[in-house]
């Protein structure tokens, strides 16, 4: 027998000595070198060789101590694995030979034949006899970002006997986007280095025997992803569309909470908007793990989408191009009305952004709340501009400071009011971020020679090593006037700054930045920034009714969570069983001799200390006590069972009012 011969492979005839070799094609490590380098960690010299057996699996091992092809290592491997059908050894240790690395994560055939970093077939796959053509069909047809023509996956099928082969194949066929990550692995790149698959599939035995059994496949995927009969049997799902697993999963339970004519109708048309989806996901907050949608979020999708899937993002597209910008810009209209729903509530935190979203498109739609953003987004600069006499003049920690490179100038922005002049200068919401800057975050002003203006916003992570943790900057956002696009040398320049920040030699001035303390004048050194605008203020009202958060009585101050719960006599009081009723009273003593906070507001209850008011709401309510104004506390909420910091909710009220 004879394999067929692939140019610039050594490939001999099959000898008795291994008769159960079917074909085989050695590889010199100098093949694996992909269009942007070595695939998959190949930086050695060692060979590599693909075996297809007569059992019908297909094998890439890498031999450490071969740079050669020599026949003889092949039947020793060859015996090894035999007893490894489901492929489970990555390595293997032999006599004479040394240690020999199973690639099951490498492609199914040696290069030319596929490209080795993107798994696509190049030109002729076939070398050798009896591939099984059929699963290199099925498996060339997931396309997308993933790699799925892996030894791993080919073995997976072909192996199986024929009929549970068919099924599988066409279960694969007629449901790719829910089959491929139950049956197959899908890894993040063909690896022909080492064992590692870099990826998992994702198995249900349900699945598996409802495909082999012929019985109820449909009812199978739908509980395994926890979605209707009718989205399974949705024309996008007759494609392969890339997601990850979890991400999967979250898109599903999306399209689920739709109509059925106001879906995507293909998985081209969903993928067309992906970029905007993923922004309107993140607006939402929701990460697609395996829990049930919350209602409201459930009933905001539907809510999103009432004009139909392709309307909807035409209309977006028309009027707040680009669609991912938009999204993004509207997380701060949020941020303004979550704050101005805990001022009219009287609590020191409102609800989350991200619920704030999903109510506000419920009762708005989705265009409605991009149309109020915009429209608050315009209203918003003039109102700032009056504001900045009065900004304090706390001067953060340089890591920059200002740099100028053939003409481009960047600056960093350390102070509120130059934050505020670059948000009313480019007519964005920059001037919000000053919280963001307190804790680390940096704003920069970009111009280049000619006069074009840039806003690049970096933010931190933390990067932990042997010693010390460092930081590390990254682009968040670069936009121009009015959040447009910048030309491709602002963002040049942009990433040349975020390259500048993260140099060894400004390791103190990160640090100094991101550990910066000012928490004991948080409340005082943020701007006083407007609110919503009058049009968004009267929007906001039924938003706060389907979110329970109704304005607070005249005469009530605060309402909020004691602070340090935990760390007092309330844990030593629950465990004996104590549990406070709503309205029962609560005892406010003044600290000014507190060490950490001249403000303090320290909370009794008969005699024992349960916390304090919080630090950024305690000043005007210290200021009241100070100035003899009649004021009591009571207990709103007692939840033994809540998180330490919100344990124990109280109101302050002003008698008489």
């Amino acid at each position: 027998m004879l394999v067929v011969p692939l140019s610039s492979h050594t490939v001999a005839p099959v000898t008795p000595h291994f008769a159960e070799v079917r074909g085989r094609s050695w590889i010199w490590p100098d093949q694996l070198q992909g269009p942007m380098g070595p695939v998959g960690g190949a930086h050695d010299r060692q060979m590599r060789l693909w075996l297809h057996l007569a059992d019908g699996r297909v094998l890439a091992l890498r031999y450490a101590n071969l740079t050669s092809p020599d026949d003889r290592a092949i039947a020793p491997a060859v015996a090894a694995l035999a007893g490894d059908p489901r492929g489970v050894r990555q390595g293997l240790q032999l006599p004479d030979i040394g240690y020999v690395h199973v690639l099951y994560g490498a492609p199914l055939a040696p290069p030319p034949a596929i490209d080795p970093r993107t798994g696509r077939i190049q030109g002729n796959l076939f070398w050798s006899f009896d591939l099984d053509g059929a699963v290199i069909a099925a498996l060339s047809a997931l396309r997308g970002h993933k790699f799925f023509l892996s030894l791993r996956n080919y073995n997976r099928l072909a192996t199986l006997p024929p009929e549970q082969r068919e099924r599988r194949l066409q279960a694969l066929r007629r449901f790719p986007a829910l089959v491929a990550p139950i049956l197959l692995t899908a890894h993040q790149y063909p690896n022909c280095f080492d064992g590692q698959r870099h990826a998992r599939r994702h198995a249900d035995a349900a699945v598996e025997e409802a495909i082999d059994r012929g019985r109820d496949l449909i009812g199978a995927l739908a509980r395994h992803y926890g979605i209707s009969r009718g989205l399974v049997r949705a024309p996008l799902n007759a494609v392969y569309w890339e997601a990850g697993y979890e991400m999967r999963r979250g898109v599903l339970a999306f399209l689920d909470a739709l109509p059925a004519n106001k879906r995507p109708h293909s998985a081209a048309e969903l993928l067309r908007d992906w970029p905007a989806l993923q922004s309107y996901f993140h607006l939402l907050g929701e990460d697609g793990e395996d829990r049930p949608l919350p209602p409201v979020l459930a009933s905001a999708h539907a809510c999103a989408f009432t004009k139909g899937w392709r309307p909807t993002w035409a209309h977006i597209h028309a009027r707040h191009a680009p669609p991912q910008r938009a999204l993004r810009a509207a997380e701060d209209f949020l941020e303004a009305a979550c704050l101005e729903a805990a001022q009219l509530a009287r609590r020191w935190r409102g609800p989350g952004r991200r619920r704030m979203a999903a109510a506000w498109i419920v009762c708005h739609g989705l265009i409605g709340l991009l149309r109020d953003s915009a429209r608050w987004h315009a209203w918003r600069p003039e109102q700032a501009a009056c504001l900045l006499p009065d900004l304090d003049r706390l001067i953060l920690p340089a890591i920059l400071g200002r740099h100028e490179e053939k003409g481009y100038v960047a600056e960093e922005l350390l102070t509120a009011a130059d934050l505020e002049w670059e948000g009313v200068e480019m007519r964005h919401c920059v001037g919000s971020y000053w919280s963001r800057c307190v804790a680390g975050e940096r704003i920069v002003r970009l111009r280049a020679p000619d006069g074009r203006r840039a806003t690049a916003h970096y933010c931190p992570a933390a990067i932990f090593g042997a010693g010390e943790p460092d930081w590390r900057y990254r682009t968040e956002q670069l936009a121009g006037p009015c959040n447009a696009e910048v030309g491709d040398d602002l963002e040049r320049f942009a990433e040349t700054i975020a390259a500048m920040l993260n140099v060894p030699e400004r390791r103190a001035a990160r640090e100094a930045a991101v550990r910066f303390e000012a928490k004991r004048h948080k409340g005082r050194l943020l701007p006083k920034t407007p609110g919503l605008d009058p049009e968004g203020s009267r929007r906001l009202k039924p938003v706060l009714g389907l979110l329970g958060y109704a304005p607070a009585s005249p005469e009530v101050l605060l309402i909020a969570y004691v602070a340090g719960f935990e760390y007092h006599a309330g844990p030593q009081l629950e465990a004996q069983g104590w549990r406070l009723a709503a309205g029962e009273r609560l005892r406010l003593t003044p600290e000014p001799d507190n060490p950490h906070d001249a403000q303090a507001i320290r909370i009794d209850w008969q005699g024992h200390k349960l916390g304090y008011v919080p630090r950024p709401e305690n000043a005007p309510i210290a200021a009241a006590l100070a100035a003899g104004r009649p004021l009591s506390a009571r207990v709103a909420h007692h939840d033994p069972d809540g998180a330490a910091w919100r344990r124990l909710e109280f109101v302050i009220e002003e008698d008489g009012v």
